[in-house]
């Protein structure tokens, strides 16, 4: 499951207390930052358990079966699905996030937090089905999908973003595809009160089934809070992990976008 530190062997491997709380980083890959994390913390609080005493273990059972990538946990903290709404359009999702952002009551965080997916990154997102010829969509709970409808995430403002964040992330995604950079599909959702919202599709989710995923951060167990890994590292692990040249282009390509685009 992890090529450097999770080998095939009947022992047990012990994860190293930093950087990941005692995880080995393939199950810290497994769980949400930042908006994720908020929004558990929110959830508990609600049903009055302090959020200060869960364990890194907790908290994967809290991902359940819903997280990125092909992992799943169990038990899984039980919810009632039947009890989350389906917004008809997606300015449910920037109200209750602003409402979340500015700690007022109100906010659906129950819903929220059942629509995250287990979603790593600060800012807040949810996982929706999207139908393009119909032009709709439904929360996605990890259910299964009618016919038409692809996995996606939508990506929301956080409250230091500025208000056209979504349509700029959406016109790099469209810089980097006219670069040769290999990524998914993208959109800027309008909603109807005149903000965007940037989106993509879901590159762990395929019409075959589930795509186990590994984030350098995880194969390294280095920290993502503070830099810690550098393009040279990423380019050797590259070769490593795929021995490919091919790959090893790939990445160096999304290396030099990445330089020149924020120039």
């Amino acid at each position: 499951m992890s090529p450097f530190h999770m080998w095939a062997t009947p022992e047990l491997i012990a994860a190293p207390h930093e950087p990941f709380d005692g995880l080995h980083g393939l199950f810290n890959d497994s769980l949400p930052d930042g908006w994720g994390r908020l929004l558990l913390n929110r959830r508990l609080v609600k049903e009055r358990i302090d959020y200060r005493l869960l364990t890194p273990l907790d908290r994967l059972s809290a991902v359940g079966q819903t997280g990125m990538g092909a992992l799943v946990y169990v038990p899984e903290l039980s919810d009632d699905n039947n009890r989350f709404l389906q917004p008809g359009n997606l300015d449910w999702f920037v109200e209750h996030v602003d409402l979340v952002q500015r700690e007022m009551d109100g906010a659906d965080i129950d819903t929220l937090q059942a629509a995250q997916g287990g979603s790593a990154g600060a800012r807040p997102k949810i996982m929706i089905g999207y139908n393009q010829a119909k032009n709709s969509f439904v929360l996605d709970y990890g259910q299964e999908m009618e016919p038409g409808y692809q996995r996606w995430i939508v990506k929301g403002r956080s409250k230091d973003d500025h208000p056209e964040i979504g349509i700029e992330e959406w016109a790099y995604s469209l810089m980097a595809n006219a670069a040769g950079v290999k990524m998914a599909a993208t959109e800027a959702f309008a909603t109807n009160k005149g903000d965007h919202l940037f989106a993509t599709q879901r590159f762990d989710r395929t019409p075959s089934g589930r795509l186990h995923m590994h984030t350098a951060s995880g194969i390294l167990n280095a920290s993502h809070r503070q830099a810690s890994i550098n393009y040279g590292m990423l380019h050797a692990l590259t070769l490593k992990m795929t021995k490919d040249a091919a790959e090893v282009t790939r990445t160096f390509r999304h290396m030099v976008f990445n330089v020149y685009a924020h120039r």
